[in-house]
C-alpha cells in the first residue's frame, strides 16, 4: 500500500490530520507490541481540546500543559516526553498510548482509561487517578509520590510497577494481582486489604507498610524489604520469602504455610499465633522472634531438620 492510500485510510475524525510518514517503529503499550507496524499521524494543527480525536496522533514532546483534554481519544497516541502537568484529561481513552518520560504531574485522570499504557519513568506526583483503568500498564520507574485516589483505582492488575515511586502510596483494597512490583519503593504505603496473589515484589521496600488483611498467596517477595511491616493475620501460603528482611514485623496470626523463609531475617519479628505448616525456615535467623503457639507442624527448622509435632519436635521451639 503506497503511503497516500494509506494516509487516506488514517484520515478519519481529524479533517486537520494527515499523514506525514509512516514509522518503523511498534510503540509499546505497556509493555506489549501491537500486531503490525502502524503509522502515526501527524495532528499539529489539530485542536487539543475537549472531546477531540486524537487517536495514533504523533504528539511525542508535545507542550500540553494544563490542557483540557476531557472525554478525548488518545488511544494508541505517542505522547513520549509530552508536558502535560495540570492536564484535564478526564475519561479520556488512553489505552495503548506511549507516555513513557511523560509529565503529568497534577494531571486530572480521573476515570481515564490507561490500559496497556506505557508510563514508564513518567511524572504522575499529585496526578489524580481516581478510577482510572491501569490493567497492564506499564509504570516501571514512574514516580507516582503523592498521587491521588490511587485507592480509588479499583484495578492494578498486571500493571508493571518495577522500581515505581510508591513511598506512601495510599493503596487499600487494590487489585494488585499478579502485578510486577521489582524493587518499588512502597515505604510506608498503605496496603490495606489489598490482592498481592501472585505478585512480584523481589527486593521491594515495603519497611513501615501497613499490609493487614492482604491476601499474597504465591506471592514472590524474594530479598523484599519488609522490617517493622503490619502482617498481622495476613494470608501469606505459598509465598516466596527467602532472603526477606522480616525483622520487628508483627506477623502474628498469619498464614505462613508451606512458605519459603529460607534465609529470611526474622529478628525481632511477632509470630505468635502464626500458621507455620510445611514452611521453610532453613538458615533464618529467628533470634528474639516470638513463636509462643505458633504452628510448626512439618516445618524444616532453621537447622534444617523437620518439626515433626508439636507434641514433641525435637528441633523446633515448644
Amino acid at each position: 500500500m503506497g503511503i497516500a492510500a494509506l494516509g487516506a485510510g488514517l484520515v478519519l475524525a481529524l479533517g486537520a490530520c494527515s499523514v506525514e510518514s509512516a514509522t518503523d517503529q511498534i510503540r509499546e503499550a505497556g509493555g506489549t507490541s501491537p500486531p503490525a507496524v502502524a503509522a502515526l499521524k501527524d495532528c499539529s494543527e489539530t485542536p487539543k481540546t475537549s472531546g477531540e480525536n486524537l487517536s495514533r496522533c504523533d504528539l511525542s514532546g508535545a507542550d500540553l500543559s494544563g490542557a483540557r483534554l476531557i472525554n478525548s481519544n488518545l488511544s494508541d497516541a505517542d505522547l513520549s516526553g509530552a508536558n502535560l502537568s495540570g492536564a484535564r484529561l478526564k475519561m479520556s481513552n488512553l489505552s495503548g498510548a506511549n507516555l513513557s518520560g511523560a509529565n503529568l504531574s497534577g494531571a486530572n485522570l480521573v476515570g481515564a482509561n490507561l490500559v496497556g499504557a506505557n508510563l514508564t519513568g513518567a511524572d504522575l506526583r499529585d496526578a489524580d487517578l481516581e478510577w482510572a483503568d491501569l490493567r497492564q500498564a506499564n509504570l516501571s520507574g514512574a514516580n507516582l509520590f503523592q498521587a491521588k485516589n490511587l485507592d480509588k483505582t479499583g484495578n492494578l492488575r498486571k500493571a508493571n510497577l518495577s522500581a515505581a515511586n510508591l513511598v506512601e502510596a495510599k493503596l487499600e483494597r487494590v487489585n494488585l494481582e499478579g502485578t510486577q512490583m521489582f524493587a518499588a519503593n512502597l515505604q510506608g504505603a498503605n496496603l490495606t486489604a489489598a490482592n498481592l496473589n501472585g505478585a512480584d515484589l523481589r527486593e521491594a521496600n515495603l519497611s513501615r507498610a501497613r499490609l493487614r488483611m492482604i491476601t499474597a498467596f504465591d506471592a514472590d517477595l524474594r530479598e523484599a524489604n519488609l522490617s517493622g511491616a503490619n502482617l498481622h493475620n495476613v494470608n501469606l501460603s505459598g509465598s516466596d520469602l527467602s532472603a526477606s528482611n522480616l525483622s520487628r514485623s508483627d506477623l502474628s496470626a498469619a498464614d505462613l504455610s508451606r512458605s519459603n523463609l529460607s534465609g529470611a531475617n526474622l529478628t525481632d519479628a511477632d509470630l505468635r499465633g502464626a500458621s507455620l505448616f510445611k514452611a521453610d525456615l532453613t538458615d533464618a535467623d529467628l533470634r528474639g522472634a516470638r513463636l509462643s503457639e505458633a504452628n510448626l507442624d512439618s516445618a524444616t527448622w532453621v537447622d534444617g531438620q523437620k518439626c515433626q509435632d508439636r507434641a514433641n519436635p525435637p528441633t523446633c521451639p515448644r
